[in-house]
């Protein structure tokens, strides 16, 4: 079902198509009140989709998959790299040895550290918002959401969302994030990270779209258990190994 005729003065393009331009009638403080409420409320979350890493003449895009149960239990892969946090511990797998590697806890933040570590420092939004709550949005604990412009409506990863943008995010001085939230569920479909090049541009350096959002689920009781990963599977049929917006 096509939702966002309800939000928008022009109407609702079909899947895969342009979204018609209009007035939303949601503000910036709407749309991010309810994900973080909607994020607040989750039990289990599982995310799949594509990640791009620009940062490199590679340009890699891979396959990724997130699985939370609460707070403090995750399982990343990212194609066949795997880690698992549990509390305060985590473990990665080796490929080579076919192995899980325990680490030694060094932050406060191990769900955000396994995450940096297995993609090579790509700053995630999503165990932000797990852990954090409202402040995966805020530059400070007193600005609010008040960063944030509202440019639209778009189609992402096969869904309608809302299309917020703010700069000052990320390692890169003057970056711009930009975010899509899903318009039926508001959970989080997709982020780019763009930072300023050479010619005065913006270029987009990393992101995420996530075509499977899944929530509440009931893990298997193995689940978060030290075992071998297996291959991404996406659901949706036109789910590309690019990234072109």
């Amino acid at each position: 079902m096509c939702a966002c005729g309800l939000v928008l003065m022009g109407g609702c393009a079909r899947p895969g198509g342009d979204v018609a331009r209009g007035q939303v009638s949601f503000t910036v403080n709407d749309i991010l009140g309810r994900c973080v409420t909607r994020y607040a409320a989750l039990r289990t979350l599982r995310a799949r989709g594509l990640v791009r890493d620009y940062r490199t003449g590679d340009r890699r895009v891979a396959k990724i998959c997130w699985e939370f149960d609460g707070r403090e239990r995750c399982r990343i892969q990212i194609e066949m790299d795997a880690a698992i946090v549990l509390g305060d511990h985590w473990w990665s797998f080796d490929v080579t040895s076919e192995r899980y590697r325990r680490h030694r806890p060094f932050t406060r933040t191990p769900i955000q550290t396994a995450a940096l570590l297995l993609s090579d420092g790509v700053p995630f939004l999503l165990p932000a918002i797990m852990t954090t709550g409202d402040q995966a949005f805020r530059m400070s604990r007193s600005r609010a959401f008040s960063d944030w412009r509202l440019e639209g409506v778009d189609w992402h990863a096969e869904h309608p969302c809302y299309v917020l943008a703010r700069r000052g995010w990320g390692p890169y001085k003057g970056g711009r994030l930009r975010i899509w939230i899903d318009q039926d569920c508001y959970l989080v479909r997709g982020w780019a990270l763009a930072a300023p090049s050479a010619g005065g541009r913006d270029e987009v350096v990393a992101g995420c779209k996530y075509y499977d959002l899944i929530v509440d689920e009931v893990f298997p009781a193995d689940r978060f258990e030290l075992r071998p990963p297996k291959p991404i599977l996406l659901s949706q049929p036109r789910a590309r190994t690019t990234i072109d917006d």
